[in-house]
């Protein structure tokens, strides 16, 4: 019986000099681009939203034209 562990304590210690937050760690990484490099770098999530949605709404306006042709 005396093999036993203990348990051990994970509470946090929320005392008068506990510590408030914990540091945040930032790591940041110099990257030297080009004029279209950096413009990419900031808008390309856009672009790449737009012309996904743009290229859907074309193909389905062009599907809805060539049905309605097919009727008609």
């Amino acid at each position: 019986m005396s093999n036993r562990n203990k348990k051990r304590r994970n509470k946090t210690y929320t005392g008068e000099n506990a510590r408030i937050e914990r540091p945040v760690v930032r790591r940041y990484s110099a990257v030297d681009r080009g004029r279209f490099g950096e413009w990419w770098h900031r808008r390309g999530t856009l672009v790449k939203r737009v012309a996904i949605y743009g290229g859907g709404s074309a193909i389905s306006i062009f599907l809805i034209i060539e049905a309605f042709r097919s009727i008609f």
